[in-house]
């Protein structure tokens, strides 16, 4: 398994609560906007496809990835990653609701192998909005 934790930090974050402060609220739900699709462009765009590509260098595959709170995974056990793997280096901080601090942070895991069974489900749509170009388990739509 391959855990990761990202994030864009808080200097955005600061941004949006200054301008709802002065109560500029279309521009800090704008600004907020974009640090959600910056985060999520770090994490799908450049770090799961650094290990999707990795992986397949060494003749591995790789499941698709999960965060918590995603899904039927229970957002609580955002703790067990924070356990794992040290995030003070990057700035990030777990709430005791297993909130992330900067809130523009995400926490994912990918499984790896050599034998990983690829779903072959038809209504599965997340290869849709995913960004991953390397992952095995790209389709075109």
């Amino acid at each position: 398994m391959i855990l990761g934790v990202v994030t864009i930090g808080n200097s955005l974050e600061n941004k949006v609560s200054e301008f709802f402060t002065k109560g500029e609220y279309p521009r800090a739900v704008a600004l907020d906007a974009v640090g959600t699709v910056s985060v999520r462009s770090l994490s799908n765009n450049y770090m799961i496809s650094l290990v999707c590509q990795e992986s397949k260098e060494q003749n591995l595959q790789t499941t698709k990835y999960f965060s918590p709170g995603s899904g039927d995974w229970d957002i609580s056990q955002q703790k067990n990653i924070f356990q794992i793997i040290s995030v003070d280096k990057i700035g990030v901080k777990l709430t005791e609701s297993y909130m992330m601090v900067p809130q523009k942070s995400l926490s994912w895991i990918i499984g790896i192998g050599k034998n990983i069974t690829i779903s072959s489900n038809k209504n599965d749509n997340s290869c849709q909005i995913c960004q991953a170009k390397n992952c095995q388990f790209r389709k075109t739509f």
